[in-house]
């Protein structure tokens, strides 16, 4: 996981609210965008100055008077400047937007969101398929929001809290840290990184530990109990 650079916004009038990168973006790079809304608007879109096309990571997650948030994520087709920009349908409230850029070659695996009230926020349970992933987390706070322990801290503007790490495999949880007790939302998105490939066993059944030579279609199916031929994802 190479974390590049990140940029937030926040706006309380128009119907758009948009942050620009520092530095140009390089092709083949993530893309990742967290943003959140308030209760009387409605999402339109989420865009940029390449015209690349932006994929929802899970779903949104609107909590009473706090407001709604979602995350976003595409991989930049060219190498330069980019703007990405929020567009909602009411005008003269509160809008926010955090861009991020990693260097990785990646695969999205999971995402999770939860809605909730405490100093922790604390997502919905997931599972990481891949050692080494990435796991980005989006605090949607009521108070001031801040990086739990192990995580990477990355933006803090209007105390929303952006964050991440490298993620473990297994069942997890994602969290993030606010001052005050009130609402919040949560959002967890995982990225596999590098390459992935299908690997193939030599044949146990072969006393000469060849490679089989058996159509793989059929040695999946096989019912023989104490067969080890398996197939398995592995990082490159």
């Amino acid at each position: 996981m190479a974390f590049v650079q990140s940029k937030a916004a926040a706006v309380g009038s128009g119907t758009i609210v948009a942050a620009t990168f520092d530095a140009n973006v390089t092709v083949g790079n993530l893309i990742m965008v967290d943003v959140h809304l308030g209760t009387t608007d409605t999402f339109v879109s989420v865009t940029d100055t390449q015209g690349n096309t932006y994929i929802q990571a899970g779903t949104e997650i609107s909590n009473g008077a706090l407001g709604k948030s979602r995350q976003y994520y595409t991989i930049a087709t060219a190498t330069g400047a980019l703007t990405v920009t929020l567009t909602g349908t009411a005008s003269g409230v509160f809008r926010y937007i955090a861009i991020h850029e990693y260097s990785i070659t990646t695969t999205f695996d999971t995402s999770t969101a939860n809605a909730g009230t405490g100093t922790t926020l604390t997502s919905g349970s997931f599972t990481v398929a891949q050692a080494g992933s990435l796991l980005h987390v989006f605090g949607f706070c009521s108070g001031t929001g801040s990086a739990s322990g192990g995580y990477n801290s990355r933006e803090t503007v209007n105390g929303d809290i952006t964050s991440d790490k490298t993620a473990s495999t297994g069942s997890q949880t994602a969290t993030a840290e606010q001052t005050g007790t009130s609402d919040y939302n949560i959002h967890a998105a995982v990225f596999n990184t590098g390459a992935v490939l299908q690997q193939i066993r030599p044949d146990a059944d072969n006393a000469a530990g060849s490679w089989t030579t058996t159509p793989l279609w059929s040695k999946i199916d096989e019912a023989v109990t104490d067969d080890a031929d398996f197939i398995t994802n592995t990082a490159a």
